[in-house]
């Protein structure tokens, strides 16, 4: 070992690349076979997000340890063959694969400090699991969330499902991947399902689903201090499927809200005192709210996150709109977005 760390022979099958340090992160000895690497495969591209973001949601453990250039220069006197694979990862959005046992080894290629020189950051995952997320990543038929702290409420009206199911319909159109547009087609057939269901509220005060017939259920708002008016809303809840449909107004009907309340509370409860939190604020007038973020893992100085999503606010799965978040301390990130009152973010 020298000072650096262990030093590592590169192959990419039996083909030898050159030579990089294996340097071990703090309280790791994560060291490969035999001090050889041996580069079974490089991932497919990924479309929507840097693989190093998609491998710190996924992997169990963080980084696992990092290789660098090795320090002695003459041990690499052609060191082509590591700065193409360093450049066609980086630039391609791909890692380089090694297979330990029933674990994948996935190679990032990071920028250096050292322009010239290949540097990488390695995450262990089951094998295959890269893959499969990677595949539903490209074809829209997953969203990642980067271990957000609480994502509690979702409030649609049937005019933002009227104007998302346009959104959807005009994408259709222009979209030339059949495996993306099935995905973008399912993703609106869920849109004019729910539609149905809150029209199913707003004109009969009860829905269907699953065969069963829900009723509404005449609920008070809790009153946030005294003198306030009293209120009672008539609200629908379909349990399995965590949503709550209600009226922001009791006397309007155009004023239904579908709302989906997240899945970071699992008790019943705590579904309803988080969607009647989010009722007493709702209002008629879009806002401008500061919405917070925490990354519970290890972020690298100066990296940056993007958010993208189904809603118009997080720019309906364009990664070309999608909204960059601004560190602010430690693992906090946060983004400024306006958006209709009927939805809270916290």
């Amino acid at each position: 070992m020298n000072r650096l760390g262990f030093k590592t022979l590169v192959y990419h099958g039996d083909v030898y690349l050159g030579e990089l340090d294996t340097v071990p992160v703090k309280d790791g000895n994560f060291q490969f076979p035999n001090n050889e690497i041996r580069i079974h495969t490089i991932s497919p591209k990924s479309e929507r997000c840097h693989p190093l973001s998609v491998l710190q949601t996924i992997s169990s453990a963080s980084v696992r340890c990092k290789l660098e250039p090795n320090a002695n220069t003459n041990s690499n006197p052609n060191p082509e063959h590591l700065i193409n694979l360093h450049a066609s990862c980086f630039y391609e959005l791909k890692t380089a694969v090694v297979l330990l046992g029933n674990d994948e080894v996935h190679l990032v290629a990071m920028p250096s400090k050292q322009k010239k020189f290949p540097c990488f950051w390695c995450y262990s995952v089951p094998s295959g699991l890269y893959s499969s997320c990677l595949w539903m990543l490209n074809t829209r038929c997953l969203a990642i969330v980067f271990d957000l702290d609480e994502t509690l409420i979702v409030a649609n009206t049937m005019k933002s499902f009227e104007d998302r199911i346009e959104s959807l319909r005009d994408w259709i159109e222009r979209e030339t991947d059949p495996i993306r547009e099935s995905g973008i087609v399912a993703q609106m057939k869920r849109y004019v399902e729910d539609r149905v269901l809150l029209k199913q509220y707003a004109e009969t005060d009860c829905v269907v689903d699953g065969g069963k017939v829900y009723n509404v259920q005449h609920e008070e708002v809790p009153q946030l201090s005294d003198g306030i008016e009293r209120v009672v809303r008539p609200v629908v809840r379909l349990p399995e499927q965590n949503v709550v449909l209600t009226r922001i107004n009791p006397e309007v009907f155009f004023t239904g809200e579908k709302i989906g309340v997240g899945m970071g509370r699992t008790r019943k409860d705590a579904q309803q005192q988080a969607a009647e939190n989010a009722l007493r604020g709702l209002a008629d007038e879009p806002k401008t709210v500061n919405v917070r973020f925490k990354l519970r893992k290890e972020c690298a100085f100066g990296q940056q996150f993007l958010i993208v999503g189904d809603d118009p606010v997080f720019g309906l799965w364009d990664p070309a709109d999608a909204i960059p978040l601004n560190w602010s301390d430690g693992h906090v990130w946060s983004v400024k977005l306006q958006h209709h009152s009927a939805e809270e973010y916290r």
